[in-house]
């Protein structure tokens, strides 16, 4: 499965500003290096910049609109840490031309568990 993102996190990728994206559940894909369980107010206050926003506040901000107005700081997500730009082009050219033979990448589940550590800290 792709990972999804909404235009505001389109436009930070393409702009070489995003390479976090917080989620609710784990994806195995190619572009994602590392994947760690953080409650979301650390992710705030800690990793908004690499989530591509320009502050704590507009992070928060963002979170609220995809998640209808909800942002419950406790909760822990995973934080997927990566490059995302290729994703985003292959996602692109296969939703623009579904008549060629580019599909989504989707990296081998049994490699990924190996080579990708899901860490979880208790702060």
């Amino acid at each position: 499965m792709v990972i999804p993102f909404n235009k505001w996190s389109k436009e930070r990728i393409s702009q070489g500003r995003k390479f976090a994206t917080t989620r609710d559940k784990v994806y195995n894909e190619k572009c994602v290096l590392s994947v760690a369980r953080l409650p979301l107010w650390f992710i705030k206050q800690h990793l908004w910049q690499i989530e591509g926003a320009d502050s704590p506040e507009e992070f928060e901000m963002v979170w609220r609109e995809i998640h209808r107005g909800q942002f419950e700081a406790e909760k822990s997500y995973y934080v997927h840490f990566g490059e995302f730009k290729e994703a985003l082009w292959i996602t692109k050219k296969w939703l623009e031309d579904s008549t060629t033979n580019v599909i989504p990448i989707k990296a081998d589940k049994n490699k990924w568990k190996s080579t990708t550590k899901i860490l979880s800290w208790g702060v």
